[in-house]
């Protein structure tokens, strides 16, 4: 069965990799430099009478202003960039949120306590704003790379570490576009969010291969299942990517975000939660279409030994 079209999946998978969720940590990111780069310019200007007496690390011009700062200022030159790109129709400058990502590691080696010797609550207003760009660049690089795993956007999303759900009160309408598909290793015809033919996995931005002239980028392998410690995915493997794409003027309702899931198994005695066939294994040709909220019953005596558990047939064919 292959992976499921999950309307949650898709909508968020548009909302990352779009120009205005880039924009806001664009923003972010430079409110950052400049309240960091005034802090800087404005502790300089009253240096503490024993400032040279201090640790090196504690000294924020020579610390910040000779490394951190150009650091901060590069990444800012190549988020620019890639924000270009993206008014230009090209996705390839999603990429430039990873210097982002690498910067707010590399800086937590460094003592920012000295932008509270310039104004009390600097340094928190300074982690609040690198922090903010850090958490919309989580979201886009693993978009852009194709990297998201199993349940990440849909089953298993969580908010506190991708940020509030926030979704419309109905989703879009999307389908398949089989006029538009690429195997793993091909080149990307064109730019959009695609479904692997394979089951267990889920949908992924793919980017089209024309936007990188330096190295080549094709179609990767879809990423199937998950680790036992539930954090990557169990396996790689080859699929047919096919293109999603929105429905005009449809819509799903809110509760069909998720797609289809598994029904979970219901005892006897309990009422059926959705209308179809359904069967136990407690009795031969079992199997029978039963109405929502219909109760299900016990096999006769002696047929079954234990609770009976009743099951949703995924064949819904009524043969």
């Amino acid at each position: 069965m292959p992976t499921p079209l999950r309307p949650q999946e898709i909508y968020l998978l548009e909302r990352f990799s779009s120009k205005e969720y880039y924009q806001q940590m664009q923003d972010a990111w430079a409110a950052m430099l400049k309240h960091v780069e005034d802090c800087l310019q404005r502790f300089m200007r009253q240096l503490p009478t024993d400032y040279r007496k201090r640790g090196l690390p504690m000294q924020p011009d020579i610390v910040w202003g000779d490394t951190v700062l150009p650091n901060f200022r590069e990444t800012m030159i190549y988020v620019d960039r890639g924000f270009i790109s993206l008014t230009h129709g090209d996705h390839s400058g999603l990429l430039g949120a990873i210097g982002v990502q690498g910067d707010l590691r590399g800086v937590k080696d460094y003592w920012s306590g000295w932008l509270d010797e310039v104004e009390p609550g600097a340094e928190k207003q300074y982690w609040n704003l690198i922090g903010r760009a850090s958490h919309f660049a989580s979201n886009i690089p693993a978009t852009a790379d194709s990297y998201w795993d199993k349940g990440n956007l849909s089953t298993r999303f969580n908010p506190s570490v991708r940020g509030p759900l926030d979704p419309p009160s109905v989703w879009p309408g999307y389908r398949l576009n089989s006029q538009v598909q690429v195997r793993t290793g091909e080149p990307v015809p064109q730019t959009g969010v695609y479904l692997p033919n394979l089951d267990d996995s889920c949908a992924q931005f793919l980017i089209a291969s024309q936007h990188f002239t330096t190295y080549p980028r094709n179609a990767p392998e879809t990423r199937v299942g998950l680790s036992p410690s539930g954090f990557q995915c169990a396996s790689k493997q080859p699929t047919l990517w096919t293109l999603v794409e929105r429905i005009p003027g449809e819509t799903v309702p809110f509760e069909e975000g998720l797609g289809p899931l598994p029904v979970p198994p219901v005892y006897a005695g309990q009422p059926c939660p959705r209308a179809g066939f359904w069967f136990t294994l407690a009795q031969h040709d079992s199997r029978r279409h039963f109405q929502q909220g219909e109760i299900f019953p016990e096999v006769p005596r002696g047929l079954a030994k234990g609770h009976v558990l009743w099951l949703w047939d995924e064949e819904q064919d009524g043969a």
